[in-house]
């Protein structure tokens, strides 16, 4: 079903009442989905061809208090504005037909009068006989940056809606903290990709006091990223020998397996790799098996960071023939929390570009040691978005701990 199209229709937007709006749940998330073009920069309504409203994002919803029952189904000029009228409003979506997008400063206002006002873009949405069936109102809050006007497209609405449900797939693969405490209790997770999917992997199985971790980052960012790192993840469901197996035997396995995939040997191959940790944990002897090709792994022990060794060369980057990775065996205590992270944990810049770098995040880690593992995995959570401030996230960001 063409979600956009349905609910474009008269009797979708009038009648808010009608059985098609009972559906409302499913399809309007599924718009939301699509206006991700701008959700993340800007308040964002639809409307369709007559000026009446057929969908507004989150971001709007939460800045003027008001839900999408509130909105859909009435005209704009209620609500755009205020002292707009319906005529001013028809002119203004003709106006951006005709030149490909309308700019300028508006105000929207919310059922109890809360205002938000800032530059905003009207943008036509055209089928595929490039008639504008509907359009889409942003308006920019003063703390955001300037939105640049561009012509929104079906297909680029499209693209953004699948990716979308890319990120879906990709997170049925990956395992989520409840379940990770399912295998081990005492395990936390923070997980947080910077784009809607991500090339940031992990995996943890249980051979009766063994535990069996695949932690990595593939290189690339974004669609490119989440390939790798969905193949490595599918490699680990079809291949159950890792846990009576050494960690360097499965790297190599891994790194000839990504070699191959990636076509490394032939002039079409592709540039993409892994850092990778392979660890196993056995809970009775308190010993840590580890072969770490570029992967951060620390040992949090009695307030102090004790760091791991690593291999210089990712998986999947070179052939076996011309790589070794080491294998390290480290003795644990109780109370010892493993921690592996990938570099956007140490790479995050603030507000003024400022790098967090290795020796800040351990500060985080040294300063929550004495929580307990969840609330520790909340507090760097929020020194992170603290350290972040308003600026744009700049790598994904993923951190695994494991107490023994």
């Amino acid at each position: 079903m063409n979600t956009l199209r349905q609910y474009a229709t008269p009797e979708a937007t009038l009648n808010p009442t009608s059985d098609f709006f009972d559906q409302d749940t499913m399809l309007s998330r599924e718009l939301n989905i699509r206006s991700m073009v701008l959700d993340q920069v800007a308040l964002t309504l639809y409307c369709d061809a007559h000026g009446t409203i057929i969908h507004v994002n989150d971001f709007c919803c939460s800045a003027l208090k008001v839900t999408r029952v509130e909105l859909i189904g009435k005209p704009l000029h209620r609500i755009l504005s205020g002292h707009l009228s319906d005529n001013t409003i028809s002119a203004l979506l003709h106006e951006a037909d005709t030149r490909g997008n309308w700019k300028g400063f508006l105000s929207i206002r919310g059922s109890g009068n809360e205002t938000m006002a800032g530059y905003a873009i009207v943008c036509p949405i055209r089928d595929e006989n490039h008639v504008a069936t509907r359009y889409i109102i942003a308006l920019d809050t003063p703390h955001l940056p300037e939105l640049n006007a561009f012509t929104v497209t079906e297909k680029q609405i499209d693209l953004v809606y699948n990716i979308h449900r890319a990120r879906k797939v990709q997170q049925a693969f990956f395992q989520s903290e409840e379940t990770l405490q399912e295998i081990y209790p005492k395990t936390a997770l923070l997980a947080k990709s910077a784009h809607q999917v991500g090339g940031d992997l992990h995996w943890m199985s249980r051979t009766q006091d063994q535990l069996n971790i695949v932690f990595g980052d593939a290189t690339g960012k974004g669609v490119s990223a989440s390939y790798v790192s969905l193949a490595v993840i599918s490699w680990l469901f079809s291949n159950a020998s890792m846990g009576i197996q050494s960690t360097k035997r499965t790297a190599n396995q891994i790194n000839n397996f990504l070699y191959g995939l990636l076509k490394k040997d032939t002039l079409d191959h592709v540039s993409e790799s892994v850092d990778m940790a392979i660890a196993t944990i056995d809970l009775t002897s308190k010993m840590l098996r580890l072969t770490s090709a570029k992967t951060r792994v620390a040992i949090l022990r009695k307030g102090e960071i004790l760091m791991t060794l690593q291999d210089r060369v990712s998986l999947g980057e070179m052939n076996t023939d011309t790589v070794s990775y080491t294998a390290q065996t480290i003795e644990l205590e109780t109370g010892d929390r493993v921690i592996f992270y990938t570099d956007g944990m140490i790479d995050q810049l603030d507000a003024n570009a400022k790098r967090l770098g290795k020796s800040g995040f351990q500060q985080i880690l040294i300063k929550a040691a004495q929580l307990d593992i969840g609330n520790q995995r909340k507090f760097i959570q929020e020194q992170m978005d603290k350290f972040k401030g308003d600026s744009r996230q700049t790598d994904d960001m993923t951190l695994l701990m494991i107490e023994i």
